[in-house]
């Protein structure tokens, strides 16, 4: 039993480490973008950091439609898959 909870908790410590540096990961990005938008391609700070909202919430919302497709129709792998192939093929342009 002893040995159970300390593999659940260092199974947590690990998916708790990885959740925090995801999301500082995620929040630099748009940081940097904003940056990014506002010194390289010249615009203005409102409309740079409008971009930079709208990205974020594409990337919440993308999220939750591909989940629903998923568990729904194609199923984990086939979903990785089928948007992988999207990815690359967009890319290429």
């Amino acid at each position: 039993m002893y040995y159970m909870v300390c593999i659940n908790l260092a199974l947590f410590d690990d998916l708790s480490v990885n959740e925090v540096i995801e999301r500082l990961a995620f929040f630099a990005i748009a940081v940097n973008m904003t940056a990014y938008l506002v010194f390289q391609m010249h615009q203005s700070l409102p409309d740079a950091a409008t971009h930079v909202t709208d990205w974020i919430g594409a990337a919440y919302v993308l999220t939750l439609f591909g989940a629903f497709l998923a568990d729904a129709y194609l199923g984990r792998f086939k979903t990785i898959i089928v948007f992988s192939a999207i990815y690359a093929v967009v890319t290429k342009f």
